[in-house]
This record gives C-alpha cells, sequence and structure tokens, in this order.
C-alpha cells in the first residue's frame, strides 16, 4: 500500500494483524528521508487512523535529519 500526501512524499503503509499478540501492527516508511513510524493497535481501523495521523503529523514537521530514522508507538 502506498499513500502520497504531495508529490515528494510517498508513504510505503502496511497494517497488519499479528497473531502472537493478538493486536494490529502498523508501519510507514518514508525513502527519501529514511524515516519509518509503527505502532500496535486493537483493531484494524484504529491502526489505519493511528498510522493516518502519525503520517500527516510527519509530513507537516520539518524534514528530520536524514541519518535519524523516527519512531512513534
Amino acid at each position: 500500500m502506498t499513500a502520497e500526501w504531495s508529490s515528494d512524499l510517498r508513504w510505503d503503509t502496511r497494517v497488519v494483524y499479528i497473531e502472537r499478540h493478538h493486536r494490529w501492527w502498523w508501519n510507514a516508511w518514508l525513502a527519501s528521508t529514511e524515516t519509518e513510524l509503527y505502532g500496535f493497535a486493537d483493531s484494524e481501523e484504529e491502526a489505519a487512523r493511528s498510522m493516518y495521523q502519525a503520517v500527516k503529523q510527519a509530513a507537516s514537521a520539518p524534514s528530520p535529519d536524514s541519518s535519524q530514522g523516527t519512531t512513534t508507538q
């Protein structure tokens, strides 16, 4: 799955159910800045919502140093 918030920001995104944790895991990766966002949620909808909010917040923040990734929980 790929999400675009502007022409220069192409996020690779995924939401996966992790059986051993009985929770949903979400991940978003922006290759141009090597930024990774991820977290867990109790439902697929909550995971998608959390991922969308994290990506939206990251897209509006100043670009991080490309040598550092960013994680959220």
